[in-house]
């Protein structure tokens, strides 16, 4: 997690900052407020009333200025990180070489990301403002009074820590529940794309059935937890209030003999109540704790793509071998002691059933896939162990089905050269036949061809 916050750590730690020093603000206001209604009741002169008048403004200023300036740094420095990981971890799956399927994709680069966001911004910021703000306030309450700090003390500690412990081992309960979200985005992500089979194969309503019963348990799981969640909400209210009766009771004592004045009892009772103003959101971070700490688990299994050794350059045209090659996807070998020779100017075809492993083999060629066992070597040098740009020199990868991103013709052309002119960029399109239909667009290079390329036909799509 350190690694991860690295990037923004100055100004997440000061977002922090300003959310515990506009807890803190809202604090001195009320007593600041409490202390001046209660004096005034008592007729004293102009005078002695205007420097915490002044205060109150002060206070009531600060915090509106601390808490925008918290949502503008947190928010900002949180939105950069998670920018930087979502790029991490989809350049980490386009690495991995494992097949995925589109829900768990989704799952991973957009659920499990916006939960480490949640992280910092729910979890972490609201404790360590807290605990800050707890440790202040109790201190300026032992001013006045010993017993009434030590009553505070008591009530912020129970809603600082046992009150979000039990709502994270409530949230333990759900651990199925990201997995339940993921099932469910696969199987309607599934029904989606494959709806023309599924209809023709007459299997779309047993498929619709299976999503609406995924969809049901989710709802029901959800339910569950909302209830958790309103009773630890409930179990907040009334640490809250047994609190303030606390302070109350053992300050009331003290007033009847004249140890502590009047006006100061008002500002003991409203001060313990206001503290508790930033306690209500640990409820929700104690809930939200399991679910991101194990999307941060499965982000980091994602990003733990080995880092391949730069090597020098190797020389276009080269041979191309395999050597007791063993390759998976973590569910058994596809390809078991595969050897194959590969010279320049060959031509080799691989047959076989479906599912014996030729795309696999073409994965390990293309360095898309690295073998568990062996090797794949381009003039002596491991595949995988060139760049990009290297790699592609020697080998290249064309499947069956081409895949666009939902943009326009330039930017899914600069996927692989995000360098390239327009002029480098008509070139490649004269290469493959497809300038004349380029002549035709409207909007030139600026055309979206949709999602998955639904905008061009299927010929065009390919080249």
């Amino acid at each position: 997690m350190r690694e991860l916050f690295a990037g923004g750590r100055g100004r997440l730690w000061t977002g922090a900052l300003l959310s515990a020093a506009t807890s803190g603000c809202g604090i001195a206001l009320m007593g600041c407020a409490a202390w001046l209604l209660s004096r005034a009741a008592e007729h004293p002169s102009a005078s002695a009333l205007a420097l915490v008048a002044v205060a109150v403004r002060a206070l009531g200023l600060s915090r509106g200025l601390a808490r925008y300036a918290e949502r503008l740094v947190g928010h900002d420095a949180t939105l950069r990180v998670v920018a930087d990981l979502r790029v991490d971890v989809f350049r980490a799956l386009a690495q991995s070489g494992a097949p995925t399927r589109t829900g768990e994709v989704l799952s991973t680069v957009v659920a499990d990301v916006e939960a480490v966001q949640d992280l910092w911004l729910r979890c972490l910021v609201p404790a360590a403002a807290a605990a800050l703000v707890t440790g202040a306030t109790v201190l300026a309450v032992l001013w006045w009074s010993t017993a009434a700090a030590l009553v505070l003390l008591s009530g912020l500690s129970c809603a600082l820590l046992i009150v979000p412990a039990l709502a994270a081992v409530a949230a333990t309960k759900e651990h199925s529940l990201a997995a339940q979200r993921s099932g469910l985005q696969v199987q309607v992500l599934d029904v989606l794309h494959g709806c023309a089979e599924l209809t023709v194969l007459g299997a779309l309503p047993s498929a619709l059935d299976a999503a609406d019963r995924a969809a049901a348990v989710l709802a029901r799981v959800d339910r569950r937890a909302g209830l958790r969640a309103g009773a630890l909400t409930a179990v907040s209210g009334v640490v809250q209030a047994a609190t303030v009766l606390g302070v109350l009771a053992v300050a009331l004592p003290a007033v009847r003999t004249g140890a502590l004045p009047r006006v100061d009892l008002a500002v003991l009772v409203l001060v313990a109540l206001a503290s508790f103003e930033l306690m209500a959101p640990l409820v929700e971070a104690g809930a939200l704790l399991p679910r991101t700490w194990g999307a941060l688990q499965r982000l980091s299994a994602a990003r733990a793509v080995p880092v391949r050794p730069q090597v020098a350059d190797v020389p276009a045209g080269g041979a191309v071998r395999l050597r007791g090659v063993e390759a998976s996807y973590g569910r058994g070998a596809v390809l078991r002691d595969v050897d194959l020779d590969l010279g320049p100017g060959r031509c080799v075809v691989v047959t076989g059933p479906s599912g014996s492993g030729k795309t696999t083999l073409l994965q390990v060629l293309s360095g898309a896939l690295v073998p568990d066992r062996g090797q794949a070597l381009v003039d002596g040098t491991e595949v995988s162990s060139l760049d990009d740009v290297q790699r592609s020199r020697h080998v290249v990868l064309a499947e069956q089905e081409a895949f666009l991103f939902a943009a326009t013709l330039r930017d899914n052309l600069r996927v692989a050269r995000p360098e390239a002119s327009d002029d480098v960029l008509l070139q490649a399109l004269r290469d493959v036949g497809l300038d004349a239909w380029f002549g035709q667009l409207p909007r030139g290079w600026d055309t979206p061809v949709g999602e998955r390329g639904s905008q061009v036909s299927g010929g065009e799509r390919t080249r």
